[in-house]
């Protein structure tokens, strides 16, 4: 018998169980994994992409004609690898669902109900028929690819359109991805400073400081952005926002260079009087 037999289906039902719940905690650590990458890809997207970027014009001034046509074909090429990328990561999501579900709603119930003693079971190939049933069941409700959260926003950053398969459904879920884009603020709602350890509510789509929302949940359930309608915020609700970390950090940095442009000019003016 293999050790991953033993382990799996050798132990106790409790050892069993425990290891379980070890699993079952990691799904916001792989989740995170998913939103650093789908971000890096953003940036990148934003970088060479966006209709604001002219990282494609002035690598074509620096190359001579007839390397332009290799050079466009290059950038068409990545911008068709940024594409795929988000689509592996909306994938890889709903795999990281579906094995937490299985987890969850079969897998358990299944260890719970078996007595002390009884025969070792496969729990490998028990998980991956599983997560075949979950992923099954769950097709009817899961968007089109076109219309997941990652792709739009790849295609946003790439300058592309990104109306909805579904029109009359996904209007206002276009204006608020506009209006976010342009009037996006870089500090907390609640604490007025520069995000700290930023979260984002999977219900309204709003960021806050950690620090600030969790004070804020203790006198309040109502999102403190003004206009929002969500009532009910939770904990459970929140994730980091790795994008808006990112930005805050490019903000800073950005911020310390020209604090320090601005200071070496001075001594240098002072020197020169």
């Amino acid at each position: 018998m293999s050790r991953a037999r033993r382990t799996s289906g050798g132990g106790t039902i409790a050892s069993s169980i425990l290891a379980l719940n070890s699993i079952a905690t990691k799904e916001n650590a792989y989740k995170e994994a998913i939103l650093r990458n789908h971000m890096h890809s953003k940036v990148m997207a934003e970088c060479f992409f966006s209709k604001d970027s002219d990282a494609l014009e002035a690598c074509l001034k620096a190359v001579s004609e007839d390397q332009q046509e290799d050079l466009c074909q290059a950038f068409q090429e990545q911008r068709n690898r940024l594409m795929k990328v988000s689509e592996t990561n909306v994938d890889n999501f709903r795999q990281v669902n579906a094995f937490i579900g299985a987890l969850n709603q079969s897998i358990r119930p299944h260890i719970e109900q078996q007595h002390e003693g009884a025969e070792p079971q496969d729990y490998e190939k028990l998980i991956l028929e599983k997560m075949q049933e979950y992923r099954q069941a769950q097709k009817d409700s899961e968007l089109d690819m076109a219309d997941e959260q990652f792709v739009r926003e790849i295609k946003t950053a790439l300058g592309e359109a990104t109306a909805s398969a579904n029109n009359d459904d996904d209007d206002d879920d276009d204006l608020q991805v506009v209006v976010r884009a342009s009037g996006e603020t870089l500090k907390c709602p609640i604490m007025g400073s520069y995000y700290e350890d930023p979260v984002k509510s999977s219900v309204c789509g709003h960021t806050y400081s950690r620090m600030g929302i969790e004070n804020h949940l203790r006198s309040s359930r109502k999102c403190p952005v003004a206009g929002c309608s969500n009532n009910n915020i939770t904990l459970d609700q929140l994730q980091p926002d790795i994008e808006m970390q990112m930005k805050v950090r490019r903000q800073r940095r950005k911020s310390d260079q020209e604090k320090a442009q601005r200071m070496t000019q001075d001594l240098i003016d002072s020197d020169e009087e």
